[in-house]
């Protein structure tokens, strides 16, 4: 009795502590943009979310929403530009146009992989997986719509799945937080990375 009571404690424990922790490497330095504001300044943003490498990736529906909210807070905190709009309606109007693409180089196959890995091993054996991003920015021109200037990013975040992961999320962070933290330090220092622009003026 007292053997089969253990082992129901022992599972519990293990789905209680269970999880992931992801912990950005901070590849990019985490610097705030600082720079001269142009008000008058429209600024039409292409936003578009990839899977896979730069040249080689399949658009993803799923991740543009949120590409286009973490480019939006970015573009505004930088300080650089007066308005910004992602909408094509502004495309004609616009003083300057950028073109953003967010890539997610993991295989797609990752979550299939790290949740069967879970599964069978109820978290006992922990292991690591890691998720890269590659951010590029660029400055189009607006009647060839050729590249002007360009500036690109990497970023990983790393997981860590084990039975001790919720008790070590103090120290680490969810992977929702993690990526948004990532994604949003590789966006602002790609707009730190442009030229400035008072030679347009």
């Amino acid at each position: 009795m007292m053997s089969g009571l253990n082992k129901f404690w022992v599972v519990i424990a293990i789905v209680l502590l269970a999880g992931c922790v992801a912990f950005p490497q901070h590849q990019v330095a985490n610097s705030p943009v600082v720079a001269r504001s142009y008000q008058q300044d429209l600024v039409y943003v292409e936003v578009h979310a990839y899977h896979g490498l730069p040249g080689k990736a399949v658009a993803d529906d799923l991740a543009y929403g949120a590409m286009v909210g973490l480019a939006l807070q970015a573009f505004h905190d930088s300080g650089r530009f007066g308005m910004v709009s992602f909408s094509e309606a502004d495309r004609a109007k616009a003083n300057q146009q950028y073109r953003l693409s967010v890539y997610e180089n993991t295989p797609r196959a990752w979550p299939i992989v790290t949740g069967v890995l879970c599964v069978f091993s109820y978290d006992l054996f922990p292991f690591f997986a890691s998720q890269h991003y590659t951010v590029v920015l660029e400055r189009m021109d607006a009647q060839s719509h050729q590249t002007l200037m360009r500036t690109e990013n990497t970023d990983t975040i790393h997981h860590y799945f084990g039975w001790l992961a919720v008790p070590a999320w103090i120290m680490g962070k969810s992977t929702a937080i993690a990526q948004v933290n990532t994604l949003e330090n590789q966006i602002r220092a790609a707009i730190a990375n442009l030229p400035d622009r008072s030679d347009d003026q």
